[in-house]
């Protein structure tokens, strides 16, 4: 994968905002000021699709790890280029998932393909004001992820408890949480 993002305007509201045209190093810097940084594994700086940066996965354990946030509204976006299939490990553009078997211990967020798959995930743990967690994944299977550039955004809306995908400007999955 190659992820390329451009931040949206800073304003006081901006939980988190992630920029990937730094550049160097292995931390992806929250720019929206609250130390929500990501840590970088593998990947590796590239020229990209939107701006002068990007990072380039290679298909081997390679992930952006990101805090895991609940927050009651949620817009994560990224341009891709997939290289290839992880078939050892999922790839998760943005990873901040607390997976478990039990969904009442799980918590956060992700955006990802799982292991050697071609199938987008936006997965979004939430939960209801007496403390029963719901674990939804809103997907897309883009039938040959490798070998082009795509356009993710997901959304998540606690008023309205819907949680969306979309693909190259098209909604393409909706998910309401209880």
């Amino acid at each position: 994968l190659t992820v390329t993002y451009t931040p949206p305007a800073t304003d006081s509201s901006l939980k988190v905002s992630y920029g990937f045209d730094e550049g160097s190093g292995t931390t992806l810097t929250d720019l929206s000021g609250n130390a929500n940084n990501g840590t970088i594994t593998g990947a590796t700086w590239t020229s990209g699709k939107v701006g002068s940066g990007a990072l380039s996965f290679n298909g081997t354990s390679n992930y952006v790890s990101i805090p895991r946030m609940n927050y009651d509204e949620i817009t994560l976006s990224a341009w891709f280029y997939k290289n290839a299939n992880d078939t050892t490990n999922a790839d998760a553009i943005f990873g901040g998932w607390r997976w478990n078997s039990d969904t009442q211990l799980q918590e956060g967020l992700e955006l990802r393909f799982p292991i050697n798959s071609n199938i987008l995930q936006f997965t979004v743990v939430t939960q209801n004001s007496t403390g029963t967690k719901t674990q939804k994944t809103a997907s897309k299977d883009l039938v040959t992820s490798t070998g082009a550039w795509y356009h993710a955004v997901g959304t998540y809306n606690k008023t309205s408890a819907e949680q969306k995908l979309y693909v190259n400007g098209l909604l393409v999955a909706t998910q309401t949480h209880a």
